[in-house]
């Protein structure tokens, strides 16, 4: 699956989650009222896509530190200009 892709799939989820959200605060659904047990795994879900989140942009932020530090290198080891 191609990058452009999967990001078109991404926004349309966000997108579909954005309003059935707001359909339910339109609606009057409280999420207070279930019970207990499926507020924990709610809680429990948040929980670790943060922590997916946090892993990606690390992972992401990581492998652009190392290209840079390697055209670094690369253009520090190939001269620019003859004599």
């Amino acid at each position: 699956m191609r990058t452009s892709r999967i990001g078109g799939v991404l926004l349309a989820t966000g997108a579909a989650v954005g309003v059935v959200a707001v359909v339910g605060m339109v609606l009057g659904f409280e999420p207070a009222r279930l019970p207990a047990a499926l507020l924990n795994i709610a809680a429990y879900k948040l929980t670790l896509i943060g922590a997916a989140g946090l892993i990606t942009a690390g992972a992401i932020l990581r492998r652009r530190g190392k290209r840079e530090s390697a055209s670094e290198t690369r253009s520090v080891a190939t001269p620019t200009h003859r004599d």
